[in-house]
């Protein structure tokens, strides 16, 4: 049997597909542990299958050389999944891993017909890969479970605050730069469960700015209309909504002295460009796992969290709307050092 440290070394693995079909923050929690790799093999080509949106990310972060869009977490079901894994298997990676714990996407890499193959476990499924690894933890932040992910292979990997800030030109961010403090504001979410009330948003836009402090929102187009609510007439605000690509939306949270984001794909923006980040929780999931790593997490604590649902069903949606923006102002003031 060929030792697993030689079959693993830079000159044997070449080629190699990261597999992470999934929405912006979850392929951004991915981010740190493909840089690892890239770092550990720096003569492969390294090919993602992700969303396109991601991708773009994906590309601008220096990850992936190649793109095979997927469009979305049930791309099984969306797309033909045996053209695309047909398609995997003629380009006979060296190496496939895959970042997604789910049953399905574990027995798809499978298929891929690739000697290596490094993923977590479910159950016991996907624990004859020559690389298997424990399902990840709820109580670990998701950055550092993909990180404990490349264990397996014996790449030892750690998290780096503001890893990423060097992709992002220098010029880009200092254009950014004004006077006094500012700060990035994300209240949106893809879904409506985990998305802060226009109402809050627009009250907490003004309570920042009466105390000094500029705004900068941010946002995709779909989140156009609502932007309009938020927006107020000050030289202390600025609406970027609808008018970033991918490094001019990492470039304003980098600029920024903290990210306050709704728990959405943005928010794991800030970890990767050193910059402080409040979560607003709902009460779908653990913040232990899928807040940014080292968020400020502004929670209130309800009886049917974790529901994992994308709609509450609980009249007055408490987990959220019962998060002020007085609390959410509080927990920034201390990020900022006003408190």
């Amino acid at each position: 049997m060929i030792d697993a440290k030689l079959d693993l070394s830079p000159d044997a693995v070449r080629s190699i597909l990261i597999h992470k079909p999934d929405h912006l923050g979850d392929v951004l929690c991915a981010a740190p542990a493909i840089r690892a790799l890239r770092e550990h093999f720096p003569n492969a080509r390294f090919v993602a299958s992700v969303m396109a949106g991601p991708a773009v990310f994906l590309t601008a972060l220096g990850l992936a050389d190649e793109i095979f869009a997927l469009r979305g977490p049930d791309w099984w079901a969306q797309y033909d999944a045996a053209r695309h894994i047909a398609r995997c298997r003629a380009m006979r990676f060296d190496l496939v891993v895959n970042f997604r714990h789910d049953v399905r996407d574990i027995l798809a890499v499978g298929l891929m017909g690739a000697r290596r193959v490094c993923s977590s476990t479910h159950r016991g499924i996907g624990s004859w890969f020559r690389y298997p690894s424990p399902p990840p933890q709820a109580e670990r932040a998701e950055i550092e479970n993909h990180l404990a992910m490349l264990r397996s292979m014996d790449v030892v990997a750690h998290f780096a605050p503001d890893g990423f800030r060097s992709r992002i030109p220098i010029a880009t961010i200092e254009h950014l730069h004004t006077d006094g403090h500012w700060i990035v504001f994300h209240p949106f979410s893809r879904t409506r469960a985990k998305a802060w009330s226009i109402e809050h948003a627009c009250a907490f836009v003004r309570l920042v700015i009466s105390h000094g402090v500029g705004v900068r929102l941010i946002g995709a187009n779909e989140h156009a209309r609502d932007a309009e609510a938020i927006w107020i007439d000050s030289p202390r605000f600025v609406s970027h909504v609808g008018q970033t690509d991918a490094v001019g939306l990492m470039a304003c949270v980098a600029a920024a002295d903290a990210l306050v984001c709704s728990d959405s794909g943005p928010g794991h923006i800030a970890p990767l460009v050193g910059t402080p980040v409040v979560t607003i929780a709902s009460g779908t999931n653990e913040p232990s796992r899928w807040a940014p790593l080292g968020a400020t997490v502004v929670r209130n604590e309800v009886p049917c969290a974790p529901c994992h649902l994308e709609t509450c069903p609980v009249p007055g949606h408490p987990c959220l709307n019962d998060l002020t923006p007085a609390a959410v102002f509080a927990a920034l003031s201390r990020v900022l050092g006003f408190a």
